[in-house]
């Protein structure tokens, strides 16, 4: 029954021009798909191994080869094209991280050379994820190993007199380069890996002073030198690789560190790429930092580089699949962000920050909802994509377009509310254009496709739902 009831609203009127050609009923949503207005082009979407790749690693390969086509296989996941590696920082023996998952192996030994043997489960994990289908690998730190730190640990000393510091040592800011020089033409050339990027600070701005996980302060001209030190490396050793970063915490806290890489010349000539995190952001600190960019640095690419939801407790509903839904909306459509990359591609933990769900007592996993809403975008705007102008009634960005590169349109729409939204799509162009396929995500379904029926009518979401539609000229 529920699938006769989506063919009835399903029908679709795709008509050229602004306008339909039947008055629209009120309860008719016009979405319109402006084509002469391009936006930004889609470099990919991705997630990490963070805080979970090197215990999976070590799990069954049927297991490890269930996660990897879950997340980059295309016809069988969701087909995302980028994996996030980490670097650890050296504290996988450190007991004050009283949660062993948050701890990280360095490749540093204990004679101080680098020993590309050690991080062997996790390591393993990423040429897995290469075969299967990731196509480009962005190697990050959160902080340097910890024979490079004042206090011999991967994470900060308390703030003295509230003032944040480095726990990076005095002048060791060549060391750390060369470390990550080495490391990222170890993944190249050895390893033969698509290695595109290198991010050598995360979240410079918070104060990482707690055995909470690895993570390491800079102010802004320690974030400007600590660039400044990894470019050098990168260029000396003449990799094919783009430095990247800063990876801020979040839109609202980026301005003064962006201003203080664009003030420096070499950076602002080098450094195109730039990584914000989207917590504790709202709309307006997305505008806030779009507009920033377009006035100040306009040949920037903003990426976004980490996000989950930061909420307690599992969920395999459509609450949270909703709530990533909004976030990657927001960030294409007022950000307009190149790419975007979720945090953990998988969770062991009570908690919604994995796209999916881990067991360990039986080294299973389990998709959420998360994952399949962040596929309804992740599996149709495929690197290359331009991302379209689309108008639409309501306040959020709810509907995001791109033009394909066979010259399709996919247009993905959420709907949040408890009961259907009827759309009618209209196009900018003067062109009749044609249905061609559609998937939807709700309660019930996960990237299921659509029956189609090419008949005058109109588009039903259903109740919250993700769903995508791809249409060409007729």
């Amino acid at each position: 029954m529920k699938a006769n009831l989506w063919l009835l609203g399903f029908l679709l009127l795709l008509s050229g021009g602004t306008a339909a050609k039947d008055a629209p009923s009120r309860d008719v949503a016009q979405v319109v798909v402006r084509l002469d207005q391009p936006r930004q082009v889609i470099e990919g979407f991705g997630a990490s191994g963070c805080w979970w790749a090197q215990e999976v690693g070590n799990w069954p390969e049927a297991t490890r080869r269930e996660v990897g086509a879950r997340l980059f296989d295309r016809e069988h996941g969701i087909g995302l094209t980028i994996y996030r590696h980490n670097l650890g920082a050296g504290s996988q023996d450190d007991a004050a991280i009283t949660r062993p998952l948050r701890r990280a192996e360095s490749l540093v030994g204990a004679d101080g050379a680098l020993d590309w043997s050690r991080d062997a489960a996790a390591t393993r994990l990423l040429h897995e994820f290469v075969a299967i289908g990731a196509q480009r690998v962005i190697l990050f730190a959160v902080s340097p190993p910890v024979g490079m730190t004042k206090n011999g640990r991967a994470y900060g000393a308390r703030p003295i007199g509230g003032i944040k510091t480095t726990n990076l040592a005095p002048g060791r800011e060549a060391d750390f380069a060369r470390y990550l020089g080495a490391a990222t033409a170890h993944f190249v050339g050895e390893a033969g890996l698509p290695v595109t990027g290198l991010s050598p600070l995360n979240e410079p701005e918070w104060g990482w002073d707690e055995p909470k996980q690895e993570g390491c302060h800079y102010s802004p001209a320690e974030t400007v030198r600590m660039l400044r030190a990894a470019d050098t490396e990168l260029q000396a050793r003449a990799l094919p690789v783009r430095l990247e970063g800063p990876e801020l915490g979040s839109w609202e806290t980026a301005i003064p560190y962006l201003k203080a890489i664009a003030a420096d010349p070499v950076l602002r000539a080098r450094l195109s790429d730039i990584g914000v995190h989207s917590y504790f952001s709202q709309a307006a600190h997305k505008a806030k930092l779009r507009a920033w960019l377009d006035a100040h640095w306009p040949g920037a690419r903003l990426h976004m580089t980490e996000w989950c939801e930061l909420k307690t407790g599992r969920d395999f509903g459509m609450d949270s699949g909703l709530v990533l839904a909004r976030t990657v909306l927001e960030d294409l459509v007022i950000g307009r962000v190149c790419s975007w990359q979720y945090w953990l591609a998988a969770t062991p933990h009570d908690y919604r920050d994995g796209l999916l769900q881990l067991e360990p007592a039986t080294k299973t996993v389990r998709a959420t909802k998360r994952l399949s809403a962040l596929g309804q975008v992740s599996r149709f705007f495929r690197p290359g994509s331009v991302v379209l102008e689309v108008h639409t009634p309501w306040a959020e960005p709810r509907a995001v377009g791109a033009r394909l590169a066979g010259g399709e349109i996919a247009l993905v729409c959420a709907n949040s509310g408890s009961t259907p939204q009827k759309i009618q799509v209209t196009f900018s162009d003067g062109r009749d254009w044609r249905l061609v396929t559609a998937f939807v995500t709700d309660p019930t379904l996960d990237l299921a496709a659509q029956p189609v029926a090419d008949e005058p009518a109109f588009f039903l979401l259903p109740a919250e739902s993700v769903t995508t539609f791809v249409m060409a000229p007729r």
